[in-house]
């Protein structure tokens, strides 16, 4: 889509609105709903067409708080945390499959109990459990263990996340079959979506013909 304020765009995502059992957005808290759309505006259109909705906000800093209306992304979240963590994408894969799980969570109450159900996820929040005494980061002595074992070059805060991805990679293609080990894998072919698209191409060749 080109944007929101596009009245082209506008209409295509309120019909597409209209279809939705999930709407997931990441703009920044509220600005969604200062373009006509946002909690209220999904809830309203539930009521109208007799069938709940589940919305879920995602964003760097939360649902509430000085910074909740601010953009960040996930280096900001860490920053904000408090932590000194590794430079890769854990809270923004983390806190995606979270995000799924509260999802998959709205759409089972909705079946079984009817009515919309509204989520909120928040990078900064998925980085503060590692000041929770029962989780916190890894000891010392487990972190030197890993380096030792794949023989990791000294790191600093300031490497960027593509230069230390290659690096572990390139470590653990020597030092392990982390790389290569089927076990470690899931292919979409192996996947329940396999055969939906098999059929689909199926579909298509046959009626191409």
């Amino acid at each position: 889509m080109g944007g929101i304020g596009d009245l082209a765009d506008e209409k295509l995502t309120r019909d597409l609105w209209l279809q939705a059992d999930v709407i997931l957005q990441g703009y920044r808290l509220r600005s969604f709903e200062r373009r006509g759309f946002g909690l209220k505006a999904a809830l309203d259109l539930a009521n109208k067409r007799g069938k709940g909705i589940i919305y879920v906000d995602e964003n760097c800093y939360g649902p509430d708080g000085y910074y909740a209306e601010r953009p960040g992304w996930q280096q900001v979240a860490d920053a904000a945390g408090g932590r000194v963590l590794p430079s890769l994408p854990i809270s923004d894969m983390s806190t995606g499959i979270l995000t799924a799980l509260t999802i998959m969570c709205g759409i089972r109450d909705r079946t079984k109990f009817g009515g919309s159900y509204h989520g909120h996820a928040s990078l900064t929040a998925y980085n503060m459990p590692t000041f929770d005494t029962d989780i916190r980061l890894y000891q010392r002595d487990t972190v030197g263990q890993i380096k030792d074992k794949y023989k990791f070059p000294n790191w600093s805060s300031d490497i960027h996340v593509a230069p230390l991805y290659y690096a572990i990679i390139e470590a653990w293609e020597k030092e392990s079959n982390l790389i290569k080990d089927e076990k470690y894998y899931v292919h979409f072919s192996d996947s329940v979506f396999a055969l939906i698209f098999e059929y689909w191409d199926l579909w298509l060749n046959t009626a191409c013909i």
